[in-house]
């Protein structure tokens, strides 16, 4: 508000008739205490009045209403596309477990789900766009056909869409077929597969309405999730590719201090995506009919705090428990068991004993998750990165302008091995000197989305009733809430610096789903005879919590720890490159930035400058997955189990050894 009477002052335009200026472009009076203003603005909100553009000089609902369409049909094909060849893929991978083609197509989809979806769109733009002038390198459509159902006007469409979609498509759809895959595999060994092939049921029957449906469903709750992130993650993509939706007139309305279009842009977004979310979440019955309505409604997104106090007190006097509802917690926490390709079960058989010994906790997951060679190769990379944080500023001197060179490609000269920029800057000293900024970010944000979500996924599924109800609603508005658009907002207001703020910035509502998974998790322990026991004896809930409740989802919690760090890496580093967060040079997706206005795309010889610094984000993206897969073993009952009997053995062995000597001495 003050912005724009300032803007408007420099006009030199009288008290009245600013006044009424900024009335007509806010919907908002000026001389009104907050609250009325507040009052005035979501009033017309509602009505689809979000005041007028200043840069662009239009009703703000106009412009929404001309981009939005062309952001839901980005993010439509998109989703299509990834769950189509995700889940078709998953399933030939799971019925030839095993074979090179399983190997091969799991390793793919590994190396492809480490790549975020701006990086991918770069790499389309340089070689499809300006180097083979396959594809348009930005726009909508061609201006010059007539808007209509006319095939010059729809080929021009799908070619100017084909670059966005295959960013998002071949970075997500092998999350997704890794997910099939360990689905289809689960359920093959599911008793009633049997049972249908020992009844001699035609194969493709059996694939597609006993393994294939079974196997889709966590996919399809996963959908619910896809819906927010890929309409928020279009702020970056629609900005590289110039293709004006939603996000691309969001993020101009920032970088012109359009205060009206970025409020319209961000409000229409989050309500759309709470659309998608309560459509995909009401039809969930339709493809699992196993799912109580009535149940539902006390979990859905848009559920409203009264729905949500009348279920529970009826529950209440019905005699029922508070904390019974736990469908939809349960498909989200499955999605998330199989989030990096393992079957997972949630009956442990290694914690149906009461305890919480340093061995069983810590011993026991140390050596499952060693074992695999992806958590060493995994570690060893994340480690290194740590390494050149900390030690590397002390080695390399920060770079400066003019220190040598200019332009100097890579691998051509042994003191500025990675090359240097056209400022003279050597690379190699501008990625290890953002990375201790970077390992920073990431740290904090990661614990900042863990510990909220522990806390309240625990409490939550521990304590059940209102309390339940409560913090799983204000979980419901997090996730609602489009994590970049929400996050370009906050840091255009507060214009962090600090790297642990930015850190929290960019992983503020990222706690909602996690919390929901945790909260399915304790809710499964809560059941056990351990728990039940402590409860009889009297033992306090905070200690049940801490010795009993804690360390049967700290291996959930790693996991999605990683996850976590994850999102930092692809959220900072898109946003950095699109000039989201306030410009530094201690960061990789302003070294991407830099190159990438300074002709990086233009030029065979300057792609270094854009490649590397991709490279080494891929890199680090790809040893945390490598490292949360071995972890996500941890989740497997199977091996846990495996692993305490070969630990028992030695020691059995060792007893009997023992006893047999002291029977030989006496």
């Amino acid at each position: 508000m003050a912005y724009l009477q300032a803007q408007l002052v420099e006009q030199n335009i009288d008290t009245s008739a600013l006044q009424a200026q900024v009335k007509a472009y806010t919907n908002i009076a000026p001389d009104e205490p907050l609250t009325i203003q507040y009052i005035q603005y979501v009033s017309s909100a509602l009505q689809g009045d979000f005041g007028r553009s200043i840069w662009y000089d239009q009703s703000v609902g106009s412009i929404v209403a001309g981009a939005l369409p062309w952001s839901l049909l980005l993010v439509g094909v998109s989703i299509a596309l990834i769950y189509f060849i995700g889940i078709g893929g998953g399933a030939l991978m799971a019925y030839s477990e095993g074979s090179r083609f399983d190997q091969v197509t799991s390793t793919a989809a590994i190396v492809l789900n480490s790549i975020p979806s701006y990086v991918a769109g770069v790499v389309f733009l340089y070689f499809l766009g300006y180097r083979w002038r396959l594809f348009p390198i930005g726009g909508r459509m061609n201006d010059a056909t007539q808007v209509g159902l006319n095939w010059p006007f729809v080929a021009g469409v799908i070619e100017h869409l084909a670059l966005p979609v295959a960013a998002f498509v071949l970075t997500a759809f092998g999350f997704r077929a890794l997910t099939m895959r360990s689905n289809s595999i689960s359920v093959l060994g599911e008793e009633f597969v049997r049972v249908a092939q020992l009844r001699g049921l035609p194969g493709r029957h059996i694939a597609l309405q006993y393994v294939g449906r079974n196997a889709v469903l966590p996919l399809y709750t996963g959908l619910l999730i896809s819906i927010g992130r890929l309409l928020g993650a279009t702020v970056i993509i629609e900005q590289i590719f110039r293709y004006r939706g939603i996000g691309y007139y969001m993020l101009e309305a920032i970088n012109a201090r359009d205060y009206p279009l970025m409020m319209g842009c961000f409000i229409v977004i989050t309500v759309t995506v709470v659309l998608g979310v309560y459509i995909a979440d009401l039809t969930y019955r339709l493809i699992d009919p196993r799912a109580d309505t009535r149940s539902e409604t006390a979990n859905i997104t848009m559920g409203s705090l009264w729905d949500r106090l009348t279920i529970w007190i009826n529950q209440r006097l019905s005699g029922q428990s508070g904390g019974a509802d736990t469908t939809h917690s349960d498909r989200q926490a499955k999605l998330a068991k199989t989030e990096f390709g393992t079957v997972a079960d949630s009956t442990d058989p290694t914690t149906t004993s009461r305890g919480g010994s340093f061995y069983q906790f810590v011993v026991v997951p140390l050596k499952i998750i060693w074992d695999d060679w992806r958590t060493r190769v995994g570690l060893a990379i994340v480690l290194l990165y740590v390494a050149i944080g900390l030690f590397g500023p002390f080695v390399i001197a920060p770079p400066n302008s003019g220190q040598a060179p200019r332009a100097l490609q890579a691998f051509q000269n042994f003191s500025h091995p990675l090359g240097t920029d056209q400022a003279g800057r050597d690379l190699l000293s501008l990625l290890v000197h953002a990375t201790r900024p970077m390992l920073e970010m990431i740290l904090v944000g990661a614990v900042f989305a863990t510990t909220v979500a522990s806390l309240i996924g625990i409490v939550a599924g521990y304590a059940g009733g209102l309390i339940d109800q409560l913090l799983m609603t204000l979980s419901d508005v997090t996730i609602a809430i489009p994590g970049i658009p929400l996050a370009i907002v906050l840091a255009f207001i507060f214009q962090p610096t600090d790297p642990a703020v930015i850190g929290l910035l960019l992983t503020v509502n990222a706690w909602g789903g996690i919390a929901r998974q945790i909260r399915s998790e304790t809710i499964t322990i809560r059941k056990n005879h351990y728990v039940e026991a402590s409860q009889v004896l009297g033992i306090s809930s905070p200690r049940i919590l801490y010795k009993e409740v804690l360390p049967n989802v700290l291996s959930f919690i790693m996991i999605k720890f990683v996850a976590s760090a994850r999102r930092v890496i692809f959220a900072s580093v898109g946003l950095y490159f699109i000039g989201a967060l306030p410009y530094t040079l201690n960061h990789w997706g302003v070294i991407m930035q830099i190159a990438y206005e300074g002709g990086a795309l233009l030029t065979a010889d300057l792609a270094y400058w854009l490649f590397i610094p991709m490279a080494t984000i891929v890199v680090l993206n790809y040893g945390f997955i490598l490292f949360a897969q071995g972890t996500d073993r941890l989740l497997n009952p199977r091996i846990r189990a495996k692993h305490k009997r070969k630990n028992r053995q030695p020691e059995s062995q060792s007893r009997s050894e023992s006893a047999s000597q002291t029977a030989t001495r006496n």
